[in-house]
Parts: C-alpha cells; structure tokens; sequence
C-alpha cells in the first residue's frame, strides 16, 4: 500500500475560508498557502462543524471587534490538534501548524502542534 504523502497545513481563520490551508514546506513566490476544503480531507461530520463554528465566530465576532483573541486561539488550538490526530489516524504524516491571532489584529508566529 502506497503512503500518503506528507501534509504541511496551517490552521488559519480568515473571512469564509474553511480554517484549514495547506502551506508550502518551502514558500517561494505569490503561492505559499491554498484553502483546503473539508470534504479534500475526509474529516469526520464533528469535526468539519466545529472549524466551520470557529470560522463564524471569527466571522462574527471579529467584524463586531468583540473577539476574544485569547479564547479564540485556544479553540483553534484545540482544532489544530484534532485535525492532526484525525490525519495521523488515516496513516498521514502531518504537519501542522496553527497560525493565530494578536490582540492588534495581526498574525502571531505559527505555533507548530506536537
């Protein structure tokens, strides 16, 4: 049986996006990263909810400047450790990574998910 090729992703919030990019191990060029969608990656039923509940909070909350940024990272934490337990059940070798939010709206550095 062939093995799957190894995964890079980051879990990312951004406006309408699943939650979930695949980033390049070696960035060049305008085409670091590209939206995954859910069904690409056969996530379970909970789990594709549970990014999409964390996009509409995003969403919501972020656009109405309540966000609880702190909290907010932790949910995608939380996710980002899920989907790579998720992958590594499928026999992946993820690589995953979480790119979250600072309190001044810019991007904190990615934390790698062990």
């Amino acid at each position: 049986m062939k093995k799957p090729k190894p995964l890079h992703l980051r879990v990312m919030a951004e406006y309408g996006s699943s939650g979930i990019w695949r980033v390049s191990p070696n960035p060049t060029g305008p085409f670091r990263h590209g939206m995954l969608e859910h069904a690409s990656l056969d996530l379970p039923a909970d789990l594709a909810q549970a990014f999409d509940d964390w996009i509409e909070r995003y969403t919501l909350e972020n656009l109405a400047g309540t966000l609880d940024k702190t909290a907010f990272n932790l949910e995608g934490h939380r996710l980002a450790t899920r989907l790579k337990a998720f992958l590594s059940s499928r026999g992946h070798t993820p690589h995953v990574e979480l790119q979250g939010e600072a309190e001044d709206g810019s991007l904190l550095t990615a934390l790698v998910i062990d």
